[in-house]
């Protein structure tokens, strides 16, 4: 769930993403930008 303001919309993300860590987030032109890496104790 996405949260600006007063507006909130659900988006389905791809399980792959379970893997991974949200590490910034961004609202450019009115656009969610969501950066992803992956988890450390995975990569090794």
């Amino acid at each position: 769930m996405v949260q600006v303001a007063n507006q909130r919309s659900n988006y389905i993300l791809p399980n792959f993403l379970n893997w991974y860590t949200m590490t910034d987030t961004t609202l450019e032109e009115g656009w969610p930008h969501l950066r992803f890496t992956p988890d450390a104790a995975e990569a090794s």
